[in-house]
């Protein structure tokens, strides 16, 4: 099965990591090398074609990738998030005020590895919205979000035309939050993903 052939791949991707203990994703471009000439034959199966196109090696390459995501524990305990401001020390605040967060206009960064390049994804929060638009492909994600308490909310994935998010996110996944601090310029939220906890810093747009 198609899938069946993404997993055992995904598998031998991770694998590959671990044993050229690779520490970020910008070191993963000879796994991806050796996968492919590996297992071309079996990519052309999987399309039924003899000849793959560009599109159809860029396809195939962002399902890897995603499917790795979701199989590869070695990623999350030894590749950093790129999440812009995930570093900073941040304790959890009392008393934090979120009423202001529930409608209003935001974005995040993320960093590429290994380079100086910040992409932007700007964030809209209205009513039961939760809409990402990503700058880096000009793509976009919603969700539906449910405000759990004062600060707690949940992610509902509704959609998304993003060819990455597509492979990894599922219809109705939920994805839990907290905020745990913030101030004029921005708010901090938590959450815990494959076991591994994420903070991000979302900034209020003027």
């Amino acid at each position: 099965m198609a899938q069946d052939l993404l997993v055992d791949l995904a598998k031998e991707m991770c694998l590959c990591f671990e044993s050229k203990k690779l520490k970020n994703a910008a070191e993963t471009r000879p796994c991806y090398d050796e996968l492919f000439q590996n297992n071309y034959s079996k990519i052309e199966d999987y399309y039924n074609t003899e000849n793959l196109s560009e599109d159809q090696l860029m396809e195939f390459e962002t399902k890897i990738a995603a499917t790795t995501l979701n199989n590869c524990q070695y990623i999350y305990d030894h590749f950093p998030s790129g999440i812009v401001g995930e570093e900073k020390i941040v304790n959890k605040q009392e008393n934090v005020v979120c009423d202001n967060l529930k409608n209003a206009k935001f974005y995040y960064l993320i960093q590429r590895p290994n380079s100086p390049i910040r992409d932007t994804t700007f964030v809209t929060i209205s009513g039961d919205s939760f809409l990402e638009q990503m700058t880096y492909q000009d793509t976009y994600s919603l969700s539906k979000i449910v405000w759990k308490d004062h600060c707690k909310y949940e992610l509902t994935f509704q959609e998304t035309n993003d060819p990455f998010r597509k492979e990894i996110l599922e219809h109705g996944q939920v994805f839990e939050y907290e905020v745990i601090s913030n101030t004029e310029e921005s708010f901090f939220a938590k959450t815990v993903w494959k076991g591994r906890p994420y903070r991000y810093e979302l900034i209020k747009l003027k």
